[in-house]
């Protein structure tokens, strides 16, 4: 008889691709890049070090869709990831993204969330590029589909917290995901508690000291959602951050893939 796997600390420690644990990685990025470049940027790379560590479901927006300066470039953007999805299967599922400053396009977009089969499952906002805040009226487009819908959004914010708080509570079926809860303000727990539909990820490259088990104890492990970060990060510092915290192995497994799942529920693939 097969010996259960080791719980996720001990995998963590050991450098252990993760097994038995369910794994979806709700902030990821991919760009298609040339071979032979010191920092791959594609589909391929992205997977593979998903694999290497386990997790078995990755939510990716595309860098040239945020970076975007026409609306052509989302565009080829979002039908790069549709292909991916496509090659890839259910493993890989892709935001569309909502440039708030190309606007006429990310509206006209939205749709491709709504055809069957589609792989596009939420949507990505990165305020902080566009610098553009996220009560601004160009949002209100992607904000009112997404509560009508049900849909999730990850937003990266520009201004810290500004204007969340009366997002969340207008549009309450949208499910507001903050990206990098190390770059948030302390009061951000309150805040998670307060609104049950937001969220934050845990994806970054600093964290202050007990930054996670501080959140998980002010607003409780289902409000945090694991995000890599990759290609921009190394997936393996991020999963150590979540296999060395100071909580719960049940806190653990809904911060890996628990709490993903109950986000985006049947528009993710069933567990491995």
């Amino acid at each position: 008889m097969e010996a259960a796997p080791a719980n996720i600390l001990e995998q963590v420690k050991a450098g252990r691709r993760l097994e038995g644990v369910d794994i979806v990685d709700a902030h990821a990025h991919l760009k298609k890049s040339p071979a032979g470049l010191i920092w791959p940027r594609n589909v391929e790379m992205l997977l593979a070090d998903a694999d290497r560590c386990g997790i078995g479901q990755v939510i990716a927006s595309h860098v040239v869709a945020y970076m975007a300066v026409s609306g052509n470039q989302i565009k080829a953007a979002h039908d790069e990831c549709a292909d991916a999805a496509a090659k890839y299967g259910r493993r890989l599922r892709v935001y569309l993204v909502f440039h708030p400053r190309l606007l006429d396009t990310s509206v006209a977009e939205m749709q491709r969330i709504l055809a069957p089969g589609s792989p596009f499952v939420g949507f990505k906002l990165h305020g902080a590029i566009a610098r553009y805040p996220a009560n601004g009226p160009n949002y209100r487009p992607v904000f009112e589909f997404a509560n009508e819908y049900g849909l999730p959004v990850l937003l990266h914010p520009w201004r810290g917290l500004e204007g969340v708080s009366s997002i969340v509570k207008r549009y309450p079926r949208m499910k507001l995901t903050l990206a990098h809860m190390g770059l948030l303000p302390e009061e951000i727990g309150a805040l998670l508690k307060q609104q049950p539909n937001l969220f934050v990820d845990t994806c970054g490259s600093t964290l202050s000291y007990r930054r996670l088990e501080r959140l998980v104890r002010q607003a409780g492990a289902e409000k945090i959602l694991f995000g890599t970060d990759a290609t921009y990060l190394a997936i393996g510092p991020q999963l150590a951050k979540i296999g060395f915290a100071h909580i719960s192995e049940e806190e653990k497994r809904l911060i890996l893939g628990g709490n993903a799942r109950r986000n985006f529920g049947s528009r993710l693939a069933p567990p491995a």
